[in-house]
């Protein structure tokens, strides 16, 4: 019989928490397929716009959490059941990715742990998002980081999405042999986000539908004006459609935060709003 100190949870990757055009996260559950990698489980988060080739069908998972395990509505449900898959993983990586070039960061529901930004680390990903808002998954579980990463469209090669799976591979097999670099708070940039801008208000607001500011590029100062956004020093997450699945014009705003004064060694034990989540050592 094992004894408890000898099972070890799987780490989990979720991938396609929105469906089309997610490619990064595909392509790397196609290669586990083809090459598994020890200890790791991998998992598509939303299987019905996966299968319907769509963002989303019946709900936004990405802004759906926790969800409620009682709907019949399977956006609604399924955060609900992702929560609870990820109960008890030492590690669950969040993968997202962007068409764009640049822009690339970690969220981790607004709480900064050296193990989780030693991943960031690992993937040459410097940017990093707080307190994001509370329907999103990283709120539900303390051992998730959130990874957005570039594939370059514009490349038109598939060359972004390979690197990208690489990367991640390497990742994934580092954290296995418990190879994770250390680091410091001042290591990162952090951004608090503050809204969307939706097609509607473009008008409203006076901005100019052809200016393309690019994902953490500084948001100039006759903007931040139109926005009434008090002093400070603000970028964009995206703006002017470029990490728009439909097309619309499309931005957000980010807010340049100072660093924490010390970061966690590892996760809580528990999550906010779960059960226990990790336990040290096993």
């Amino acid at each position: 019989m094992p004894t408890v100190e000898s099972v070890r949870v799987p780490h989990l990757a979720l991938v396609v928490m929105h469906g089309k055009p997610e490619l990064t996260g595909l392509a790397l559950r196609e290669s586990v397929q083809s090459c598994s990698i020890p200890e790791w489980d991998i998992e598509i988060a939303d299987q019905e716009a996966f299968e319907a080739g769509e963002r989303h069908v019946s709900a936004n998972m990405a802004i759906s959490f926790p969800g409620d395990p009682q709907s019949s509505v399977y956006g609604l449900r399924r955060p609900a059941e992702v929560v609870d898959l990820s109960r008890g993983r030492r590690t669950v990586l969040n993968i997202y990715d962007r068409p764009d070039a640049v822009g690339e960061y970690v969220s981790m529901g607004g709480v900064h742990h050296a193990r989780l930004l030693g991943i960031a680390a690992l993937l040459g990903v410097r940017n990093v998002l707080a307190e994001l808002p509370r329907t999103t998954f990283g709120n539900y579980c303390d051992t998730a980081i959130t990874i957005e990463l570039c594939r370059n469209d514009a490349a038109g090669n598939g060359s972004y999405v390979a690197n990208n799976v690489d990367r991640l591979r390497g990742c994934m097999e580092a954290i296995v042999r418990g190879e994770l670099p250390e680091v410091e708070a001042k290591d990162f940039d952090y951004y608090n986000f503050l809204m969307e801008i939706h097609d509607s208000q473009v008008e409203p607001l006076g901005l100019d539908r052809n200016e393309v500011i690019l994902p953490f590029e500084p948001l100039p100062p006759h903007i931040v004006e139109r926005l009434g956004l008090p002093k400070g020093e603000y970028a964009a997450e995206h703006w002017n459609g470029i990490n728009s699945s439909e097309g619309e014009w499309f931005g957000g705003v980010l807010r340049k935060r100072q660093p924490p004064i010390e970061l966690n060694e590892v996760p809580t034990a528990r999550g906010r709003g779960t059960d226990i989540l990790y336990e040290p050592g096993i």
